[in-house]
């Protein structure tokens, strides 16, 4: 993943492996990515879920990043007991990265999928 070169512009990862912050970081600081939501250790596949319905969910309202993340991680602490400090939220900036700046940027060129 080092190796592709096109994460600087990528506006938000959100990468949910199990302990996945340690590559994360990496592509931050040698790759120009700019925001990534990671977990730092195992997490159940359930408080995943339950992280991404409520920051999707929090995003597709309008929300900045920093409180759709903060709504994730609320979610998963009603339902999860030790859960919510898994998930990290990583920025090379402030966080405060609204969902309409992304909506006006040019459509992402994916690459093939097998």
């Amino acid at each position: 993943l080092l190796e592709l070169g096109w994460w600087d512009g990528i506006q938000l990862l959100v990468f949910l492996a199990c302990s996945s912050q340690s590559l994360v970081q990496r592509l931050i600081q040698q790759r120009g990515l700019r925001r990534a939501v990671c977990c730092n250790t195992v997490v159940l596949d359930a408080a995943s879920h339950v992280f991404c319905r409520a920051f999707y969910r929090a995003l597709g309202a309008g929300q900045a990043l920093r409180p759709s993340f903060e709504a994730g991680q609320a979610a998963i602490r009603r339902a999860f007991e030790g859960e919510a400090q898994k998930f990290v939220l990583l920025c090379a900036s402030d966080g405060q990265w609204p969902l309409r700046e992304a909506l006006s940027l040019p459509p992402t060129l994916w690459p093939h999928w097998p």
